[in-house]
């Protein structure tokens, strides 16, 4: 298995030891960007931990839009983020929604909202997969 660390030059800059110190260097390449702009091409599956829910919807559509020009047919695009539970539902995920909104602008969204963003980006959402943390992995495919 090989990887791509892809993110700003600046966050890249302690990337290489961290690599090291797992003994990964060899199968690992760091490649400095912006998800706005472009995302390094043809990879099996691309994976967003805390990405999108930085941001509003306007600027996450931006972002699934550059995954998608990347992501290859058969491809996969792994969204590791809270999915909000119904309303009526407790959520602790909720405490981070707040946080989201008042300090980036972003949110925590409900499957129906990824749904609605993941079309609007070409995609199709193929599952939501629960994990023993707070995240969930949500899975998509272009369409």
């Amino acid at each position: 298995m090989r990887g791509i660390v892809f993110d700003l030059p600046h966050v890249l800059t302690g990337a290489s030891d961290v690599l090291q110190r797992a003994g990964v260097t060899d199968r690992c390449e760091l490649v400095a960007g912006s998800f706005f702009e472009t995302v390094p091409p043809g990879a099996d599956a691309y994976i967003l931990k805390s990405i999108i829910h930085d941001w509003d919807d306007a600027a996450s559509l931006a972002i699934l839009r550059c995954c998608r020009a990347a992501v290859p047919s058969g491809g996969r695009l792994l969204l590791v983020e809270h999915v909000l539970k119904p309303v009526n539902e407790p959520d602790p995920a909720r405490f981070s929604d707040l946080n989201m909104l008042v300090m980036l602008g972003g949110r925590e969204r409900t499957e129906e909202e990824y749904q609605r963003l993941f079309q609007a980006a070409d995609f199709r959402l193929e599952r939501i997969i629960p994990t023993h943390s707070p995240f969930t992995v949500i899975e998509a495919t272009p369409v």
